[in-house]
């Protein structure tokens, strides 16, 4: 199917059953239905059947705690992971539809194959759905679990429905904007993906850029896209594997300021373009007032927390190569000639870490950006690790 249909399909199908807005704590929601009917939660896509009075509680789980004492890679993953609970007559519940992101047009495989898989007490169970549709699979008179949707690996790859997900941040500010980075996603089609991320995204500043979203093909997890775009785009890294958990993103510097943008997602073997868009300078001057405004009302510490800062202590004991670092801050003009020469003469490496520091307590936010940047060039895997663990710890 082409998905320049499916929001549309997928809204119609919604429409069916009322919408509903859960009661969110942290990641958990709840349900407080007083009647029977249909309810639809538009913050995770999920329905459920309602025959009596019944209060449902339910939070997204990660597939990969799930799975690691099991054959992961026996299976491949169809939907989210849904713990459900309900605090009612037993039977209140008769239906519930899980949303799943599987392209049912474009699969040739066995559907037969396809199965709710239940967790508990670390054991897994799968059940044969009663009906799978084009957007949900329903299960009728359901027993609640950790439930998603699963199918076998067989030879042929599972095509799936995705979206890119672009968001935005001002590095150093002018007019126009004199720095800025975009990170680009490519994610499986849910209710619940866009939320998450966008919350996630602006824990570290970062506002969505609001364009059309949908692949122009089915997607295939474990397939890698190649992303490209004009002028003077540069991503990296240039290629992302498509997958469900976690969520892999692409970081975009630009060259040019001044030109309307393109960008490109390709799958990789094929070079068969499967989304693309135009920025226009107007899109990300609306975005960068959108921040500004944010910013003065929450103020910048609380829209920017500041990588630099945070891993202090770590970077000084683990930065492994500072000479082209150094390098870096001083063609920008960063460091003095005088507090270049100061530095790499101290040893240990981390006593010079920590006076780098100590130069660092009057640069700009703009700078200190300049400095993550420098520490993503010459030291990729040790940023990687620390950003891993923040993304773990939210």
């Amino acid at each position: 199917m082409g998905n320049g249909r499916i929001e549309g399909l997928r809204q119609a199908q919604d429409l069916e059953a009322d919408l509903v807005d859960p009661i969110a704590c942290g990641g958990l929601y709840k349900l407080e239905l007083k009647s029977p009917g249909l309810y639809f939660c538009h913050k995770t896509g999920i329905k459920f059947q309602v025959e009596a009075p019944v209060t449902i509680e339910y939070k997204l789980d990660s597939w990969s705690d799930h799975l690691k004492d099991l054959s992961y890679t026996s299976y491949e993953i169809l939907s989210p992971l849904f713990n459900i609970q309900t605090h009612g007559e037993s039977n209140a519940v008769s239906a519930v539809y899980l949303p799943h992101y599987l392209c049912l047009k474009g699969f040739s495989g066995d559907i037969s194959l396809i199965q709710c898989a239940h967790f508990k007490d670390g054991n897994l169970t799968l059940e044969t759905p009663t009906q799978i549709e084009p957007f949900y699979v329903l299960l009728k008179n359901p027993t609640f679990s950790c439930l998603g949707l699963l199918t076998a690996l067989g030879k042929k790859k599972t095509p799936k429905h995705g979206i890119v997900l672009l968001y935005f941040k001002i590095l150093c500010r002018g007019d126009p904007i004199e720095e800025y980075k975009i990170h680009l996603y490519t994610v499986p089609y849910t209710v619940n993906v866009e939320e998450s991320l966008d919350q996630e995204n602006k824990k570290f500043g970062f506002q969505r850029v609001k364009k059309y979203e949908h692949t122009n093909e089915s997607i295939y997890t474990k397939s890698k896209y190649l992303i490209t775009g004009h002028p003077g785009v540069l991503a990296h890294p240039k290629t992302l594997k498509f997958d469900i958990e976690p969520y892999q993103f692409t970081e975009i510097r630009l060259k040019e300021k001044t030109a309307d943008i393109f960008l490109y997602v390709a799958e990789e073997k094929t070079q068969d373009t499967v989304w693309d868009t135009r920025l226009t300078q107007s899109d990300l001057m609306d975005v960068a007032q959108l921040l500004s405004s944010l910013t003065i009302h929450r103020g910048a510490c609380d829209l920017y927390p500041d990588f630099v800062d945070k891993h202090r202590d770590a970077l000084i004991q683990r930065v492994s190569d500072m000479g082209q670092i150094l390098d870096h801050l001083l063609k920008h003009k960063l460091l003095t000639q005088e507090q270049y020469d100061n530095i790499r003469s101290i040893r240990p490496r981390q006593e010079a870490m920590r006076q780098l520091y100590g130069y660092m307590t009057i640069w700009r936010h703009c700078d200190k950006e300049k400095f993550y940047q420098a520490l993503k060039m010459y030291n990729e895997p040790l940023v990687r690790d620390l950003e891993d663990k923040d993304t773990i710890k939210m």
